[in-house]
């Protein structure tokens, strides 16, 4: 049955090259993380923000990025 999974899960195009990656942005400035935040949707992924350290390991206990990018 996993095998099946693949099927219903997003996979990457070339105008959405994400497409299907969650991301954890660690980055205080607001104003920088949205920045991310929009180059990340546009390119398929889901974004979540840290603004330090501490709320990224809280972030880390439940939820499972594909990538973290820390500032």
């Amino acid at each position: 049955m996993d095998d099946d999974l693949h099927l219903f899960l997003p996979h990457p195009t070339p105008e959405r090259p994400l497409n299907g990656c969650n991301v954890l942005v660690v980055e205080d400035s607001r104003c920088t993380a949205e920045a991310v935040r929009l180059l990340a949707r546009r390119s398929g992924a889901r974004l979540r923000r840290a603004d330090s350290l501490a709320a990224a390991h809280r972030h880390l206990a439940v939820y499972r990025p594909t990538i973290v990018i820390a500032d």
